[in-house]
């Protein structure tokens, strides 16, 4: 039997253009096992009344990709990566969910929540303000132990270490060990 740890990260996206807009997301941190279904979630204050909702997810080595897309008015979510991802809208308590079903290894990531009024000065002329803050991460520890039949059990324990460089600039250092059992 084989057992997998992925890990979610969350994290909210906002700029400071914006005075009373914000977003805010819980947990910071998830661990789930392959193929179970998560929920990240995100609560968002506005002073416009038109917003825009994203999510977006980040691998270690990529660049940010842009999942969904919500605003109020909008009946369903417009998607960009697959039906294994659905989003509920809840306008009385400014709450966006992110469902993930069916986790995957490849959906280990920096998930991210992000609040985008649009402002019009007239019908033909909109402006896009996208409101963001600093990436928050969180060090994480995890033991996995594979199993295969009754012939070996492999350990793995990861540790990771994060260090605050400057402002929006972090460090963060994996370091693992294994343990063969025969």
């Amino acid at each position: 039997m084989s057992t997998g740890a992925l890990f979610l990260t969350a994290a909210a996206v906002l700029s400071g253009l914006s005075r009373g807009d914000s977003v805010s997301q819980t947990p910071a941190l998830i661990a789930v096992n392959v193929g179970d279904s998560v929920q990240l979630f995100c609560n968002y204050t506005k002073t416009s009344n038109n917003v825009y909702l994203f999510w977006y997810r980040q691998h270690s080595s990529g660049p940010m990709e842009l999942l969904l897309r919500r605003n109020k008015f909008d009946g369903e979510a417009e998607k960009f990566h697959g039906d294994r991802l659905s989003s509920e809208l809840d306008h009385v308590n400014r709450t966006i969910k992110l469902k993930v079903v069916i986790t995957e290894l490849a959906d280990s990531a920096v998930y991210y929540c992000a609040l985008s009024p649009t402002e019009s000065q007239d019908w033909s002329d909109p402006v896009q303000k996208l409101v963001r803050e600093s990436l928050i991460m969180t060090v994480c520890q995890a033991n996995v132990q594979i199993r295969s039949g009754s012939e070996w059990v492999p350990e793995f324990t990861v540790v990771s270490d994060i260090s605050h460089l400057s402002t929006n600039l972090y460090s963060l250092q994996a370091h693992y060990s294994t343990k063969l059992n025969l």
